[in-house]
């Protein structure tokens, strides 16, 4: 059982934050693995409807 949101609405929840608090750009960390590059696009999805830029991108690999 999954008892937090899912990453999709925290994605949107962070976007959201960072508008409120007049952020207009931003680094974002994300994992190399599927739910990390389908964080990274609702991400920019939303923030790109909005006029904000994402200034850096870092992907995380790891290898186990």
């Amino acid at each position: 059982m999954r008892t937090v949101p899912s990453y999709a609405r925290q994605t949107e929840v962070w976007a959201d934050l960072l508008d409120k608090l007049g952020f207009k750009q931003i680094i974002f960390i994300h994992s190399s693995d599927q739910e990390g590059r389908a964080m990274l696009g609702k991400f920019q999805s939303k923030t790109e409807s909005e006029n904000k830029k994402v200034a850096q991108l870092l992907m995380l690999k790891f290898h186990f």
